[in-house]
């Protein structure tokens, strides 16, 4: 669903993202059901948390897991997040390096809303540093940033729900299961950067050590 179409692709307005989205919830892409059953959103604004919550309030009510970057502002301290992955209900991703840890620019520290208590973010992280990906033209380039890692997170997401369609709909139990496939933190590793854990590539078939420890 390309939303940002502003500035050659780069930038868009709510309402843009708000109908892009809109159309993925509803678009009739199976028979069986409409919609798809996660959306990756590599985008976001600092400050907009608000706006976001009503953005994605029909997404969220109907169950449909919305996998988002934290923002690459981290080297400027705690609480530079963006929105939405910084939405409660959404599942906020920050970036690790090739060593596994957490990336100097991957944002994080505490959302704390006004009508509730506070929570850390994001709530995991992923691969997002020299990340190889296609560009404009049918070449490759490597790139980093928080928008790199939550598609990785987005595409093992996607294999739980198809292994277990049981988590179709269930935002919280998807979490909880991608939490639980995971290359939890050592002693000191994250300092409190990079959530619960740095996820796993979904293989059933492994059942064996994480290749990147």
């Amino acid at each position: 669903a390309a939303a940002l179409t502003d500035c050659g692709g780069t930038s868009g307005s709510m309402a843009q993202i708000v109908a892009g989205l809109n159309w993925l919830i509803t678009h009739p892409f199976r028979d069986q059901r409409p919609g798809v059953d996660v959306v990756n959103a590599s985008l976001g604004w600092v400050g907009y948390r608000l706006e976001w919550e009503a953005a994605l309030q029909t997404p969220i009510a109907l169950g449909v897991p919305i996998v988002a970057s934290i923002g690459n502002n981290g080297a400027k301290g705690p609480g530079r997040h963006g929105s939405p992955g910084n939405v409660q209900g959404a599942i906020g991703v920050g970036a690790t390096d090739w060593k596994n840890l957490v990336a100097p620019f991957s944002a994080w520290g505490d959302e704390a809303p006004p009508e509730g208590p506070s929570y850390p973010v994001p709530d995991l992280c992923a691969p997002g540093v020299g990340v190889y990906s296609s560009v404009p033209g049918g070449g490759y380039e490597r790139h980093s940033g928080t928008s790199m890692a939550a598609p990785v997170v987005t595409g093992v997401a996607a294999r739980h729900l198809e292994r277990d369609p049981g988590l179709i709909g269930d935002p919280p139990g998807l979490l909880e299961a991608l939490e639980a496939w995971r290359s939890p933190w050592r002693t000191g590793e994250n300092g409190n950067k990079g959530g619960a854990c740095r996820i796993r590539a979904y293989d059933p078939q492994a059942g064996g050590a994480d290749p990147g420890d």
